[in-house]
């Protein structure tokens, strides 16, 4: 089959923060914003592929974003992976194995470990920068009425070869899997003529009461050089909740976080 994926995102990198006016806008003019297309190629097998990126320049200061554009763009993809796999009947998880390419097999390896310690939750997967594997899933509780999440557990496999510190492996991922369930629930910032946001109390995040159990499993790969693992697990954690969010209610979010109008 064929793969078409069409995105436009605001400047990841080539921001402000990198050079002013107007040696920007001519680095933007040569040159495409390696932040935004971060993760932008899907990682299974197609005959064909037509990735389109279109740049926008947004009319307030911007800065980076965990893992980048990585994350938003593994939402879209596994979320689609997701709906294509219920749409034809199968098992999620295998037709993500099947449509892996040989080359990718590290990453499949962590999907079949993460569908062992999930048991039946929906899963996602993704890979960063090209050398970090991960894949996740999440317990989550819905209460349409009251229009609450509470994600009960978060399982995450990860493969970043050799790890030098796991204890620090699993903190990074255990921080982004907060970070990804405040993308879920909460955070947010409105734009009214400004960013309507101006302190913390007006950008909610994710607090001790929504911490989860966590289950962790860092795959060690002895004879392959260490990879970065800060920004790599939040690539499949967001897509894993959003996978899981349509699991519990059979409304798939399109958006984050969760629009709960017309959603359950």
């Amino acid at each position: 089959s064929d793969w078409w994926h069409a995105c436009r995102s605001g400047y990841v990198l080539l921001t402000e923060m990198v050079a002013p006016e107007p040696m920007l806008s001519a680095a933007r003019y040569f040159l495409h914003d390696r932040g935004s297309a971060r993760g932008l190629i899907a990682p299974y097998a197609s005959k064909r592929k037509r990735i389109e990126l279109g740049e926008v320049a947004l009319p307030f200061h911007v800065g980076e974003w965990r893992s980048l554009g990585a994350a938003s763009n593994n939402f879209a993809i596994e979320s689609a992976m997701d709906e294509m796999a219920r749409i034809i009947g199968r098992d999620p998880v295998e037709f993500r194995l099947q449509n892996l390419p040989d080359e990718h097999e590290r990453l499949g390896h962590c999907l079949r470990l993460a569908r062992q310690l999930a048991d039946g939750v929906p899963l996602s997967c993704g890979i960063y920068d090209e050398n970090t594997y991960v894949a996740a899933a999440f317990d989550i509780q819905v209460d349409p009425s009251t229009q609450t999440i509470r994600v009960d557990r978060s399982v995450t496999v990860l493969d970043a070869g050799l790890a030098i510190c796991p204890d620090q492996i699993k903190a990074q991922i255990e921080g982004s899997a907060m970070m990804a369930i405040g993308q879920l629930l909460s955070e947010t910032a409105p734009i009214d003529r400004g960013l309507s946001a101006r302190t913390f109390a007006d950008y909610p995040t994710p607090t001790m009461e929504h911490v989860p159990a966590f289950e962790i499993e860092v795959i060690s790969q002895r004879d392959i050089p260490p990879a970065g693992v800060g920004q790599a697990p939040i690539v499949a954690q967001v897509a894993a909740l959003a996978n899981a969010f349509r699991d519990a209610t059979g409304s798939r979010p399109r958006k984050l976080p969760v629009d709960w109008e017309g959603a359950v």
